[in-house]
């Protein structure tokens, strides 16, 4: 598969009050590739971002909550690659192409991955119980998709926010444990398999003509 990565985070370097929530961000995001989660401290994220350990905590409320912002950024960014020179001539094939483009730079994301290894914890409400804003931000980008293949009848009529939603939920496994199927099927089988599940949930159903078998005019 071709990977999509999301955009490099721009770089933050004005100290105003304004950016400190920015740097504090972008730290916590560096922090947590040099060392992981779990070694992450707020000591050395409010170090790296050139501010007080007690305005971390006033303005993030601790390392953890932190880390879940720097989420939502990473997903704003992976949304924003997404969208580029989106190809295809309807909204299901619009929809197929940028659910497939999120799945590999989820899958692909340095930050997610080192905090799938260190905390998966961080995201269990999110996989089981409710939507977190990183999920509510991929569902609004894909929802125009959605809309309008239902418009163009590409595909099948639903409410969009449900299809959204449950697609959401199916595709989920395939970004948060791609080893699974990269260790069982390989990264081509597994994109064919991605746009077989993605078109076949969607998709306009096709009249059948049953075979004619000889017996009756």
């Amino acid at each position: 598969m071709t990977e999509i990565a999301a955009a490099p985070w721009p770089s933050v370097t004005a100290t105003g009050e304004d950016d400190v929530e920015k740097r504090l961000l972008q730290a916590v995001r560096e922090e947590i590739l040099v060392v992981g989660l779990h070694r992450t401290t707020a000591t050395a994220v409010a170090r790296r971002a050139g501010v007080a350990r007690v305005t971390l905590y006033r303005r993030s409320g601790g390392i953890r909550r932190l880390a879940l912002s720097a989420v939502t950024i990473e997903a704003g960014e992976i949304v924003d690659h997404a969208r580029i020179d989106l190809p295809g001539d309807t909204g299901l094939e619009r929809t197929v192409e940028m659910s497939l483009r999120i799945i590999r730079a989820i899958a692909g994301s340095s930050l997610l991955q080192a905090i799938r290894t260190a905390d998966l914890t961080l995201f269990e409400p999110y996989l089981t119980d409710h939507l977190g804003s990183s999920q509510r931000a991929l569902m609004k980008a894909i929802l125009p998709e959605i809309r309008c293949g239902l418009a163009d009848g590409s595909i099948a009529d639903g409410d969009p926010h449900a299809l959204a939603v449950t697609l959401l939920h199916a595709l989920t496994p395939f970004a948060t444990a791609e080893g699974i199927t990269r260790t069982e099927i390989g990264p081509e089988a597994t994109e064919a398999q991605l746009r077989r599940l993605i078109s076949g949930y969607l998709a306009t159903p096709t009249p059948h003509t049953p075979e004619h078998d000889g017996t009756t005019p």
